[in-house]
């Protein structure tokens, strides 16, 4: 069995198919054993690709982006997951039958802060 190590700038919606592989077995099922680690603050990742501790890290282009014109090269490698993904939680009833975007309208609605500010732009926009 051959190993990965990877280090994610955080847990969160963004790495849903590393999870889902993980937990159904894919990874096994190729002989691969996968072991994860969310780091805080997020420039841990890049701290663990310069020791080894990782082979590959979780995160956004603009963490290569960052580095630009700098010492420290950091490469994009593969695309994990090309849409943002959002989830949405309520908290009481609906009104009845399924949820739709319209039930937010009077709520209050809270956006996480963690990951940047795309997921408040994009709550906001609705």
């Amino acid at each position: 069995m051959q190993s990965l190590s990877i280090s994610a700038t955080a847990n969160g919606l963004n790495y849903l198919p590393e999870y889902l592989a993980d937990r159904e077995g894919i990874f096994r099922d190729a002989g691969l054993d996968v072991s994860a680690v969310a780091r805080d603050p997020w420039t841990g990742v890049l701290d663990d690709l310069d020791s080894g501790q990782a082979d590959i890290a979780l995160g956004g282009l603009w963490v290569p982006a960052m580095y630009a014109g700098s010492d420290r090269k950091v490469s994009v490698v593969c695309q994990l997951n090309h849409q943002f993904p959002m989830a949405i939680a309520i908290r009481g009833a609906t009104g009845g039958g399924d949820f739709t975007l319209g039930d937010l309208r009077g709520r209050t609605v809270l956006a996480p802060g963690a990951g940047g500010s795309v997921p408040y732009e994009f709550t906001a926009g609705l």
